[in-house]
């Protein structure tokens, strides 16, 4: 990270160069992604997010049902594959 963002966390805002849909990515103060957010249908809410997991993995929210919370929480490992979904009812497994 260089200019005025060096040293501080602070969020880069994009996106996607297939779907056009928003995607904003939350940077700490030593230039590490920690966590994105995606629009992944268009509508300019954001319905997904991701952060690093256990072992180079990594953990996605998805608000499937678009009520503005997470109901599918699904845990990847450092390949890319799901070993893991949890289906969420009222913030409950």
């Amino acid at each position: 990270v260089t200019g005025s963002q060096a040293g501080r966390e602070h969020v880069e805002h994009s996106t996607d160069p297939e779907t056009g849909h928003q995607v904003d990515s939350y940077v700490d103060a030593q230039g590490h992604v920690y966590l994105v957010e995606m629009d992944t249908d268009g509508d300019g809410v954001m319905d997904a997010v991701a952060k690093a997991g256990p072992d180079g993995g990594t953990i996605v929210g998805q608000d499937t049902d678009h009520d503005g919370t997470v109901d599918l929480v699904s845990h990847l490992d450092a390949s890319g594959h799901i070993y893991e979904q949890d289906t969420l009812t009222n913030g409950q497994i």
